[in-house]
């Protein structure tokens, strides 16, 4: 068995409940979309964290799945993304800011015009023990935009 690094215990701070509020703005013109949500998040060992998160929107109910865990051999975060109402797979890497309070996941998937694929970044920004923010963007020619804003908090 190896030994939890540092960044292994820097995922337990999300293990917990939480209440999640999204907002997601999909296209400049059309109104955002809020969702409300929970989220309960817990280690599989000390290695993974896996987040699953249940909630509604005007169109529906939604789950969704998230593994983040740190590889020592490559020295970068890993995970996966999954969710209901799409059929791709995410696959991240990355690795934490300098401050060490957010974490940057790279991914590439399918582009919102439906043309090829884009560069995303989910980044999970660690406010105290009873906040965080999930955000998505996308690499634009005008550079990162954002996308979805999901604010959790301890439930």
């Amino acid at each position: 068995m190896e030994t939890a690094q540092q960044q292994h215990v820097w995922l337990e701070r999300f293990v917990g409940n939480w209440l999640v509020e999204t907002e997601c703005i999909m296209s400049p013109d059309q109104p955002a979309i809020i969702t409300i949500g929970k989220a309960s998040v817990r280690m599989l060992g000390p290695y993974w964290m896996i987040m699953e998160g249940v909630g509604t929107t005007p169109q529906g109910e939604w789950s969704s799945v998230m593994t983040v865990g740190y590889q020592t051999r490559d020295h970068e975060f890993r995970g996966t993304f999954i969710a209901s109402m799409m059929s791709y797979l995410w696959m991240y890497s990355g690795g934490l800011n300098a401050n060490e309070n957010e974490l940057i996941l790279d991914a590439k998937g399918p582009s919102m015009s439906g043309d090829g694929d884009a560069e995303y970044q989910d980044i999970l920004a660690y406010h105290d023990s009873n906040s965080f923010t999930l955000r998505s963007q996308i690499k634009t020619e005008h550079g990162w935009v954002q996308f979805m804003t999901a604010q959790y908090r301890r439930s």
